[in-house]
């Protein structure tokens, strides 16, 4: 009923008018019928008001359905909002010039930043830049790369340190040309530890495995230099032994101490 109420109004407002006309013209005025004029009169009548009512119909539904892809887009975008503000880890999108244009809200309980007052500053602002990163992300665009990762050292708003592992996506126009990025970024400080402290055990275990290893060589020098006299002090003993059989427990002695 709705589509078509204006159309339905709008002919019955018509005919109502068409039939006063009629009674006005020909009933008061007493003017004689002149029925093809009449009719095509009515007939462009109803007609005109037809397609005039059409087209406010479908202005009054395209305004309907605008309005309800308006709500639907709305929802949308709390929903999309809702996921980003749960999500742990920090969603970041920047414009060509490195400006930020969209935080969720992991930004401040990592950071210890406001959304608000970092929206438009430079997202380089917030991490130690060392030289090779720079270059890194540079070199990114230049290749226009669609995707890629690296971490940095990030500062907190009360100034302490912590390490971010950033992936993001890059974007570029029609022409090729950078337009801006949009990534993730996770405070991997914890994981960064543990690996430098195994990197670190593992170096101590190498340094102490290569002093037992020169330990061992130099055991293994000791006994075969310490062997070879013994063996040719046993070689005479047993000559000696021979000759003085009458001091054989000594000789039994000196054997069990070699």
């Amino acid at each position: 009923m709705g589509k078509y109420q204006a159309r339905i109004i709008s002919l019955i407002l018509a005919m109502i008018f068409i039939m006063f006309w009629d009674y006005l013209f020909y009933m008061i005025e007493r003017n004689p019928i002149n029925w093809p004029v009449d009719i095509t009169f009515t007939a462009v009548t109803l007609i005109s008001v037809w397609l005039l009512a059409y087209y406010v119909d479908n202005k009054k539904q395209l305004l309907v359905e605008l309005k309800d892809s308006e709500q639907k887009a709305k929802a949308l975008s709390d929903e999309k909002n809702r996921i980003m503000d749960n999500l742990q880890e920090i969603v970041f999108q920047t414009d060509a010039q490195g400006n930020i244009t969209y935080l969720n809200q992991a930004w401040t309980a990592i950071t210890g930043h406001s959304i608000s007052e970092c929206m438009g500053t430079m997202y380089n602002d917030y991490f130690i830049k060392e030289k090779h990163i720079i270059d890194y992300i540079i070199s990114q665009i230049k290749q226009q790369s669609p995707s890629g990762m690296f971490t940095a050292k990030y500062i907190k708003r009360d100034g302490s340190i912590f390490w971010g592992e950033v992936h993001y996506k890059l974007y570029y126009d029609r022409r090729q040309k950078f337009v801006g990025s949009l990534g993730t970024m996770s405070d991997i400080s914890e994981r960064k530890k543990a690996v430098d402290e195994l990197l670190e055990t593992n170096e101590r275990l190498a340094m102490q495995s290569q002093k037992l290893a020169i330990a061992g060589e130099l055991a293994a020098g000791i006994a075969h230099e310490v062997r070879n006299p013994l063996t040719s002090v046993s070689g005479f003993l047993q000559l000696m032994k021979a000759q003085y059989p009458e001091r054989t427990d000594y000789f039994d002695i000196i054997f069990s101490e070699i």
